[in-house]
């Protein structure tokens, strides 16, 4: 309180001039008293009779709230409830990664997705109380859970992708799902003891390397089942062997005289005649 001392004289009638010092008081106004709440009451008076003033700077909390302090949740020991309580939020520090004002628990109340939690570069799989939005991490299909996760709970990861038409042959951290593969590079399968299938098995053909003689991308055995000869053998135009050998005939070409696919030796094998021979105008007979 600030007092304000003047000083007066009077004249009495028996001629004594005597000084007065007349003390005023006033309330508010240039005075310096405060009373932000203007209920007639000093502020510092309001907060010895008990009124909140939460960081002890002589404003009431009401006033500082009046004035746009924000109060959007209430801290009672380590419970945060989530509406005003009429004390400002920044005299109740709680964690609150984003730093909007909303603390975690609050945001997750409301929605914000918590499904996993990172430590550095640890990920793990589950809630721990922090929004997912203040700690991304990699997501390929931009589902809300890691890939890391997705892959923990059961996607495949059998290889990587490099390029349009590149991959790797082994996990990369990104679920195969993410990574499509071309058709053309993606024609067969090969299962338990080798056994191929003729259709794609979501593994690059690259990733499963089967006999294809003739480098086109389609495994031996896919072209045989396809309709592709095979009823012979060979080796540097010599038959070897006259029954299947699981190559394409188109792979290993031996001497045909009638076109008919089957060698001559196969034939001859089989019992053709094979009593002469033409060379030129020459018949030699055997």
């Amino acid at each position: 309180m600030t007092q304000t001392i003047m000083t007066k004289s009077l004249n009495l009638i028996l001629g004594v001039t005597l000084s007065l010092s007349i003390v005023s008081c006033s309330s508010g106004g240039d005075d310096g008293i405060q009373d932000c709440n203007l209920n007639g009451v000093e502020d510092a008076l309001d907060i010895d009779a008990g009124a909140g003033d939460c960081n002890s700077d002589g404003v009431l909390d009401e006033c500082e709230l009046a004035d746009g302090a924000a109060d959007r949740y209430e801290l009672v020991g380590g419970l945060i409830l989530c509406a005003p309580d009429g004390i400002p939020d920044s005299c109740q520090v709680v964690p609150d990664c984003d730093a909007d004002g909303l603390p975690n628990f609050c945001e997750i109340v409301a929605g914000s997705p918590d499904r996993y939690g990172k430590n550095g570069a640890t990920i793990t799989c589950g809630p721990d109380g922090i929004p997912d939005t203040c700690q991304p991490a990699a997501d390929c299909d931009v589902d809300g859970l890691p890939d890391f996760c997705e892959i923990q709970a059961g996607a495949l990861d059998l290889y990587g992708k490099t390029g349009a038409t590149s991959f790797t042959c082994g996990a990369d951290g990104i679920p195969d799902s993410c990574q499509s593969i071309p058709a053309n590079l993606n024609r067969y399968g090969v299962g338990a003891g080798g056994v191929i299938t003729c259709v794609g098995d979501n593994l690059p053909d690259s990733c499963q390397p089967v006999p294809d003689c003739d480098t086109d991308g389609i495994p031996n055995f896919c072209e045989i089942q396809s309709g592709s000869a095979d009823r012979y053998g060979a080796s540097g135009g010599v038959v070897s062997t006259c029954v299947a050998d699981g190559i394409p005939d188109s792979c290993q070409p031996a001497a045909d005289c009638d076109s008919d696919g089957t060698p001559n030796s196969c034939e001859i094998s089989a019992g053709s005649a094979d009593t002469y021979s033409v060379n030129g105008a020459t018949i030699t007979c055997v």
